[in-house]
């Protein structure tokens, strides 16, 4: 196995990007318990301290951006638990037919809002996949640093875990 992720940073003290959504998408935040999710957006690793920004197109969840907060996170590919210092963004997913409408970036961005106006975090993090140029491009449009590379490399019993 061999995984390698790239640590995102976003800080809540300043201006934040608006989350303006296309006209037939509503964004809602609330416990994960309330929405009904399906297929790639079902979540397991959801807590009740977990909240979800939906993307809701006719009643329906058309996107997610899952937001932990102040509990110790399982890191799949990394196969590790890792306790981050702030808020955590990770799942976000949006319904194919959704995409490259701005949907993601609304998901993003009113996740931000929802930590800074809610919390008291002061920064987000996030783990993206080194090859996944959609995620990191909206990450990058909403003024998010990359800060690391995390990796992990398993053959049989030999393991090494690295950052960058």
């Amino acid at each position: 196995m061999f995984s390698r992720l790239e640590q995102f940073e976003h800080p809540l003290n300043g201006p934040l990007p608006d989350p303006s959504v296309p006209d037939e998408i509503s964004l809602r935040v609330d416990a994960p318990e309330t929405f009904t999710l399906t297929g790639r957006m079902d979540r397991p690793e959801l807590s009740d301290q977990d909240q979800i920004v939906a993307a809701v197109a006719d009643d329906r969840v058309v996107g997610v951006q899952p937001v932990t907060i102040d509990r110790p996170f399982y890191v799949d590919p990394l196969e590790r638990t890792i306790d981050f210092d702030g808020a955590y963004f990770w799942g976000l997913y949006v319904a194919p037919e959704w995409r490259r409408r701005g949907v993601a970036t609304a998901l993003v961005a009113r996740a931000l809002s929802f930590v800074a106006d809610q919390t008291s975090q002061i920064h987000v993090q996030t783990l993206v996949g080194i090859d996944n140029a959609p995620s990191k491009d909206v990450l990058m449009s909403l003024g998010f640093e990359r800060k690391r590379v995390r990796s992990y490399y398993r053959l049989f019993r030999f393991q090494r875990r690295g950052q960058v």
